[in-house]
């Protein structure tokens, strides 16, 4: 979930960086959009994403079984203070946590104010 956010920060702040990208959570991202217009649905789609944010951006693939294609920058580069992080366009509920769970929980953290 924080996979673009590292690459964001990143790039803001003019670090190396290695990620694996491997859920991609469309849902949670609607905004993200591949620079053909297409929607990241796939994880290969999220890594054409990521590689698409920079200049200088790499990918390869690690020995191991499973996701291995890793997308990084090999150095330090100038800082992009005007950079923004990506966020969620909507907050995160897993399926199985229901709604009244939910609210029971906000409620006992907030001492019943309804998270307000």
């Amino acid at each position: 979930e924080a996979t673009e956010q590292i690459v964001d920060a990143a790039l803001k702040y003019g670090r190396p960086f290695a990620v694996v990208p491997c859920c991609v959570f469309p849902r949670l991202f609607p905004q993200r959009r591949l620079a053909s217009g297409g929607a990241v649905r796939t994880t290969a789609a999220l890594c054409d994403y990521l590689l698409q944010k920079a200049p200088g951006l790499e990918a390869g693939f690690l020995p191991v079984a499973g996701r291995n294609k890793v997308i990084f920058r090999r150095a330090a580069a100038p800082p992009q203070p005007e950079r923004t992080l990506a966020a969620p366009a909507v907050a995160y509920i897993p399926q199985s946590v229901s709604r009244a769970e939910l609210r029971h929980a906000v409620q006992e953290h907030t001492g019943g104010k309804d998270g307000e």
